[in-house]
C-alpha cells in the first residue's frame, strides 16, 4: 500500500509563531490530514481516466492521536501508482477474492468491463463506444442493480439480468452488424461489445445510475491463444510523493486556518 504519513512532529517544526497549544496541534494535524487528502484527490482527477474513479475509491484518510495518514489500498490503484512492468495477468488478478473454484479445480473470474457512452471521454467509464453500439445498448432491457438495507444496517445488493446485445438478435442495422463482427485482437473470440449488458443501479436517496459492461472469463487453464490476458504494463503515476511535496504549502494554510478564522 502507498501511504502518506504526517505526523506531529512535522506540525511543531514548521510552526513560525511559537509551540502551539495542544488544541491548535490537534487541528493543524486533522486540517493538513484533509488537505493532504483532497489534494490527492484531485491530483487523480486531473491526471487518471478510465481508472481515476478505482484509483480515488481506495484513498482513505485513517486519523491517530499524533499523525494522519492517507493511504492507497488495493492491488489494483497500487499498481498504477507505482507502476507494473507488465505479464500475464492471470497471476494476480485469479487472487481476488471473487475468483471461483470449477469442479475441475481450477480457478476462473468474470471480469467486468465497461463502456462509456458517445461523448464521455473514457473517464471513469471506460472508452467510449461507437454509436452504432450505443444506438442499440441504450434500448436493452435493463439489468437492475437494487439496494436492500437489512434491520441490523447491512446492505446488499440484488441483481436482475435483462437484455444482453448480441449479433444475432432481429433489427440490426448493417453497421452495427458489421461492429459486432470484428475482432480488435488475434486473440478475441467475439467482439468486445458482444453480451454488453445496460446496467440501471437503484440508490437508497432514490437516485439511480446507468452504465454499461461486459464480462469475460479469466481462466487458470492455459489459454487457446498464450498472448491473451497479457499486460504490457502500467506506467508509474506516483501522486503520492507529488502531494509529499505539496505539503509545507498545505502546512502553512492548515496553521493558519488553525489560528485564524478566515484564510489569507
Amino acid at each position: 500500500m502507498t501511504t502518506l504519513r504526517i505526523d506531529i512532529s512535522a506540525v511543531a517544526a514548521a510552526v513560525a509563531l511559537g509551540v502551539p497549544t495542544q488544541k491548535e496541534a490537534d487541528q493543524i494535524l486533522r486540517g493538513l490530514g484533509a488537505a493532504a487528502y483532497a489534494a490527492w484527490v484531485k491530483l487523480a482527477q486531473n491526471t487518471l481516466h478510465s481508472t481515476s474513479r478505482d484509483y480515488i475509491g481506495a484513498l482513505q484518510l485513517d486519523h491517530y492521536p499524533k499523525r494522519e495518514e492517507v493511504v492507497l489500498t488495493g492491488l489494483l490503484p497500487n499498481m498504477i501508482e507505482n507502476g507494473w512492468p507488465g505479464g500475464d495477468m492471470r497471476g494476480w488478478m485469479l487472487k481476488s477474492p471473487k475468483a471461483k473454484t470449477a469442479a475441475d479445480g481450477s480457478r476462473y473470474l468474470a471480469v467486468p468491463f465497461r463502456h462509456g457512452t458517445p461523448g464521455t471521454g473514457g473517464r471513469n467509464v471506460g472508452n467510449a463506444m461507437p454509436p452504432e453500439i450505443y444506438r442499440v445498448a441504450k434500448n436493452l432491457a435493463p439489468t437492475l442493480s437494487v439496494a436492500t438495507t437489512h434491520s441490523a444496517g447491512r446492505m446488499t445488493r440484488h441483481t436482475s439480468w435483462g437484455g444482453r446485445l448480441s449479433p444475432h438478435q432481429r433489427g440490426l442495422r448493417k453497421d452495427t452488424k458489421e461492429t459486432l463482427s470484428r475482432l480488435l485482437q488475434p486473440w478475441h473470440k467475439t467482439s468486445i461489445y458482444t453480451s454488453m449488458v445496460k446496467r440501471v443501479t437503484h440508490y437508497p436517496s432514490g437516485a439511480s445510475s446507468t452504465t454499461y459492461q461486459t464480462f469475460r472469463t479469466i481462466s487458470s487453464k492455459p489459454p487457446d491463444d498464450p498472448r491473451s490476458w497479457m499486460h504490457g504494463g502500467i506506467v508509474a503515476r506516483n501522486l503520492g510523493p507529488k502531494v509529499q511535496v505539496e505539503l509545507s504549502s498545505l502546512l502553512s494554510r492548515a496553521v493558519w486556518k488553525a489560528i485564524n478564522t478566515d484564510e489569507p
